[in-house]
């Protein structure tokens, strides 16, 4: 950023008159602590809110693309009907910043109320400060989240890619289906250089096609009342990664069902399906001031107060959900490093 030098005074402004030696009083300490505040705000901003990596974006979906037409061409897509797969990106979401999966040491997946149980029966105490420090020592022992979204891209023949996932329309909390190109998927609100993608079975492929481009599942699932802690097996509330996940249930559901949230949450409930337990530290101050943070509020989340821990729709849920279902035929990543440089990880992340 270049230096920008300002003069010591406004021009045509009068000159102010020193104090006399002796009277200088010091800064109240709120102004003080207001100046600081502007100051780290300045200074930090650029990491709080980075500049969009253009060219190594650019790289990324060409090498993406041409990921998906060598899987074209090894047979594992739908040409001729359409192709449909799954793009996980990390967008620039507060929330997805002050959240960390947890599991279990086995890394068997435990409810948010069995983990809770375990750490109150090792602490022999109801104190909350060491049945705290018992979930962190857990949810530490766990990587933090990769990817922060979820959508479906589809490919219609002779068409171009297009990405289907959903959005908030800023503070308002309205949620709304979100169409545009896989361009624009990798380019918008895209902060860490990486897109992983999962390419589902054939079979997959079509009962998703049927269901979002036949049937409208997209606009018979999208849910306008949008929390960013929404919980799972409910209808009152939806997040993005939950509406993904719905689709999924009613590509999966008998097809002689209508297509409902209430439907589809039960195929999840009964099919096993099993959301992340999260640690929501700084979510959770923010919950306090709900009025404030329209899309954020703890109604289905009942240990997010007390205990600091929610079961939360992510990324990582969607893709072991699709996995323990055997839906997912192939997995590949692409990331960049910023300097234009592409590296490919053809086993996919974590």
């Amino acid at each position: 950023m270049p230096h920008i030098a300002f003069p010591n005074r406004l021009i045509g402004t009068p000159k102010r008159k020193m104090p006399r030696e002796g009277t200088l009083k010091e800064a109240p300490p709120f102004v003080a602590g207001a100046s600081l505040l502007v100051a780290l705000l300045f200074l930090t901003g650029c990491h709080l809110f980075p500049k969009l990596d253009r060219v190594g974006n650019a790289l990324m979906i060409q090498e993406l693309k041409a990921r998906l037409d060598a899987r074209e061409a090894a047979g594992l897509l739908e040409p001729e009907n359409a192709s449909v797969v799954f793009v996980h990106r990390h967008g620039t979401s507060f929330g997805n910043s002050l959240i960390l999966k947890g599991s279990d040491e086995t890394g068997q997946p435990l409810s948010a109320q069995d983990m809770i149980a375990a750490c109150l029966a090792m602490t022999n105490s109801r104190a909350l400060p060491p049945v705290k420090r018992c979930l962190r020592q857990t949810y530490a022992s766990a990587e933090p989240l990769r990817y922060s979204h979820t959508g479906l891209a589809y490919k219609l023949p002779g068409r171009e890619w297009q990405v289907r996932q959903s959005l908030r329309a800023g503070d308002s909390g309205v949620h709304f289906q979100w169409y545009g190109t896989l361009d624009d998927f990798v380019d918008i609100a895209l902060v860490t250089p990486r897109i992983e993608v999962l390419i589902p079975t054939k079979e997959m492929q079509q009962n998703l096609a049927r269901v979002l481009l036949i049937d409208g599942a997209g606009s018979l699932l999208i849910d306008p009342d949008y929390n960013l802690v929404a919980g799972p097996f409910q209808t009152q509330e939806q997040m993005s990664n939950q509406f993904i996940l719905e689709i999924v249930a009613a590509a999966l559901q008998d097809p002689s069902l209508p297509i409902s949230r209430a439907n589809s949450q039960a195929y999840l409930a009964d099919s096993g399906y099993q959301p992340t337990i999260l640690t929501l530290r700084g979510l959770r101050s923010l919950g306090k001031f709900d009025a404030l943070f329209s899309t954020l509020h703890y109604d289905q989340q009942p240990y997010a107060r007390r205990y600091e821990t929610g079961e939360i729709i992510t990324v990582t849920s969607v893709r072991a959900f699709l996995q323990d279902q055997g839906l997912i035929a192939d997995i590949f990543e692409v990331s960049s490093d910023g300097q234009g440089l592409i590296f490919l990880n053809e086993q996919g992340s974590s």
